[in-house]
């Protein structure tokens, strides 16, 4: 199920499942209802307390989540992070003019400008390779 929860692991918000993601719809509706324009602009935090949640994290992995029960919940929350994320770029390039608000953007919304290097062997596999060739050779 799609919920929040603290580092700790305690529950901060409701649980949303296929069953009623009706009512996160209703509430990420309302929220950009409630915020139309540049003067009172939706923010990534309110997104997230209008789902009941308190960390921005979270709203992500439920984006991300697929599993059964919840598919429904990911699409909904990828569509209003996506309808964020429209608005923000639109205000920011219209309105702002300065092109590190783009880039502070980009970072708070989980962008990075740094590239992760995934390596298929671990020090410690590569340590148990090396000694099951040497073994293997001294036999």
């Amino acid at each position: 199920m799609a919920e929040c929860k603290n580092n700790n692991g305690a529950l901060w918000s409701r649980k949303y499942t296929n069953k009623n993601s009706g009512e996160l719809r209703e509430a990420f509706a309302r929220y950009f209802e409630e915020h139309p324009n540049k003067s009172n602009p939706p923010t990534i935090t309110g997104l997230t307390r209008a789902a009941g949640c308190h960390e921005f994290r979270r709203l992500q992995d439920w984006a991300l989540n697929e599993s059964p029960g919840v598919e429904i919940v990911a699409d909904i929350t990828k569509e209003a992070l996506i309808k964020l994320y429209e608005q923000y770029e639109t205000w920011g390039i219209l309105h702002n003019g300065n092109p590190a608000f783009v880039i502070f953007m980009m970072k708070n919304f989980g962008f990075t400008d740094r590239t992760e290097i995934g390596l298929d062997h671990t020090a410690d596999s590569f340590i148990a390779e090396l000694n099951a060739a040497i073994s293997k050779k001294e036999n």
